[in-house]
């Protein structure tokens, strides 16, 4: 639905209304238990970024390019979560070890 938008529609519409219908779609798919559902959640969320830089309205470009920003945040966050996770992993495992 979002990204069937005309410019003249999406020129219409906030930020805060789309955001809120993308969370909706999010918490949806969590409920149904769908695979991959942050991988889709952030798919959606470029596409939809894309949609807003091709916009014909400056406010709506500024609009996509924040979405994009906040993806990439997002991903990086996962990313250095991760990775501090894998690595209590490894330091419990090499005390393990010690300990033995």
């Amino acid at each position: 639905l979002l990204l069937s938008m005309t410019n003249d529609q999406l020129k219409n519409e906030d930020r805060k209304s789309i955001n809120d219908s993308m969370h909706i779609v999010e918490d949806l798919a969590i409920a149904a238990e769908l695979a991959d559902t942050s991988i889709r959640s952030e798919q959606l969320m470029l596409d939809f970024g894309l949609k807003c830089m091709r916009s014909p309205y400056l406010e709506k470009r500024l609009m996509g390019l924040t979405e994009i920003k906040e993806v990439i945040m997002q991903c990086m966050h996962k990313q250095v979560v991760g990775s501090q996770g894998r690595a209590r992993g490894q330091q419990q495992q090499v005390l393990q070890g010690i300990a033995c």
